[in-house]
This record gives C-alpha cells, structure tokens and sequence, in this order.
C-alpha cells in the first residue's frame, strides 16, 4: 500500500518541464502528500534517526519494521543510497 500510494502521488505531482524552484516544490508536495496518506498509528513519517543529529527516515512501518525514504530527483542517487543506508544502521 505504500508504494502503490506514493505511485500515484508522484503521478499526479512530477513535473517533466520546469526550472529547479518548480522541480523542488514538486518534490516537496509529493513527500508531504505521501506521508500524509499513508501515515497512522502504525506507519510514522520524519522519524529522527538519533538524539544526536538531525536526520530523519521518511516514512517507517513499525508492523513491518521498513524504513521508507524517497528520492524524487534522479541527480546523485547513489549518494543518496548510501546516506540512506547509514540513516538505517544509525537507527538500529
């Protein structure tokens, strides 16, 4: 459900034209709007990753205990891979 969620959202928000103002408030849109619609008691978005620094996981379902993060742009991805690997281990 969530990937099927957040499909649909980027459907609706992803911008092909534009210049980079457009492309990161697109951005923007679709993570809120993601997170709002599949976020409960269950599933959480924003959570910190540790006391110590500011980093967050985007959304985490604590049933199936996935972290979730959403990369929107398809610039540095495997920067953002590895971060997001690192957000995880810092987690556990």
């Amino acid at each position: 459900m969530i990937i099927e969620t957040l499909r649909a959202v980027h459907l609706k928000h992803r911008l092909h034209e534009g210049d980079v103002s457009a492309h990161t408030k697109s951005a923007q849109t679709i993570t809120k709007e993601w997170q709002a619609a599949v976020c409960n008691e269950g599933v959480l978005s924003e959570v910190r990753v540790s006391k110590a620094n500011n980093e967050r996981i985007d959304v985490v379902d604590l049933g199936t205990r996935i972290a979730y993060e959403l990369k929107v742009s398809g610039k540095n991805t495997h920067h953002e891979f590895y971060k997001d690997l690192v957000k995880v281990l810092t987690y556990n």
